[in-house]
């Protein structure tokens, strides 16, 4: 008798765990590996037990408080301006919420308006399901940045582009994902990065990763970098749902049940994943990163001059029109699209 071929293990992607019952409940808001210790004042919150994921928030805390954004803060503050930040890769947009308030505490005078976009389409109607009330934030859209431009935004749209955890799965096509972040970034403005990475691996160089790419890219500057290798495997570890005292938020294991946790173990990055192994073991990095975006000095006067936060000359896609940004049109028949209005931020 024949020996039955084995069936092979099924691979479980971001659409399978974006429909699991812990995200349908809004107990796993975030996937990311986290970062401790927790920083509760500075959240604004008072105990940590009050937060949902305080260590994967704490990760997004560490990021938005870079010098470089509080110095971006107070020029938007004298200048009367809102702040326009886009979370690439947020998964269901809890992170907009967060964003939202954390800028806002540090300049309370200055209107932020936050977006996300994912390429998991589960993730998006989830975020309209869960979050749909929230007045703080603008919504998800549906792009994948290597495969897609995002139409629905103009160009130097964005002071603040961010993404954590992100930017790592773009390694089919990282210079399409790289031009696009550099055309709706500001001059001047900031890319925040929290991500894995790696010196350099025989199998997966360096170089050939997003954040390879983007260090040699005559668009960035890179102005901070620091590893957090050792504190990110703390968090995952306290945070993880194969932990018998914590799970990845205090009641993934009750929603979900073991089992399941672990299909989804090396998307959530839990212990004994294969990222975090490799991070523990030293193989792989994880790391904050902030670069700017370089200003052509032959445009600079004219691009930080211009009016982009005017609400003259709006179209029906909410974007301001300019002559020469011709290919940048509205995605209103993009099924995930939604009302991008500057000057409506009380909205």
């Amino acid at each position: 008798m024949a020996a039955s071929t084995p069936t092979p293990e099924k691979t479980y992607s971001y659409d399978d765990l974006y429909s699991c019952e812990a995200v349908f409940s809004g107990a796993l808001q975030y996937v990311n590996m986290g970062l401790h210790p927790v920083d509760t004042e500075s959240m604004g919150i008072p105990k940590m037990h009050a937060l949902v994921q305080p260590h994967q928030q704490q990760l997004y805390l560490a990021l938005l408080t870079q010098p470089r954004v509080l110095h971006l803060l107070e020029r938007a503050a004298s200048e009367t301006r809102p702040v326009h930040v886009l979370d690439v890769g947020c998964g269901i947009g809890a992170s907009l919420v967060l964003i939202a308030r954390v800028l806002s505490a540090r300049a309370p005078s200055v209107p932020i308006v936050v977006c996300g976009i994912d390429k998991s389409r589960v993730a998006v109607k989830q975020h309209k399901r869960l979050f749909h009330v929230d007045k703080t934030h603008r919504g998800v859209l549906h792009y994948d940045l290597e495969l897609q431009r995002m139409s629905a935004f103009a160009r130097h749209r964005f002071d603040i582009v961010m993404g954590v955890q992100s930017f790592q799965e773009m390694n089919d096509n990282p210079d399409a994902a790289i031009a696009e972040v550099a055309r709706v970034l500001k001059p001047q403005g900031v890319l925040l990065v929290a991500d894995f990475y790696t010196t350099f691996d025989a199998h997966q160089p360096f170089d050939a990763s997003f954040l390879g790419h983007i260090r040699s890219h005559p668009s960035f500057d890179l102005h901070f970098e620091q590893d957090i290798s050792h504190a990110a495997t703390i968090a995952a570890k306290l945070t993880s749902a194969n932990n018998s005292s914590r799970c990845v938020s205090g009641r993934t294991v009750d929603v979900v049940g073991s089992a399941d946790v672990a299909k989804y173990g090396a998307l959530l990055t839990l212990k004994k994943s294969r990222r975090y192994e490799a991070v523990r073991l030293g193989r792989l990095h994880f790391g904050l990163f902030g670069w700017h975006s370089v200003v052509d000095p032959e445009l600079e006067d004219d691009v930080i001059n211009s009016p982009r936060d005017s609400c003259d000359n709006v179209i029906d896609g909410g974007e301001t029109h300019h002559e020469e940004d011709e290919d940048d049109i509205d995605d209103a028949m993009n099924e995930s699209y939604f009302d991008y209005k500057y000057c409506d931020l009380a909205a």
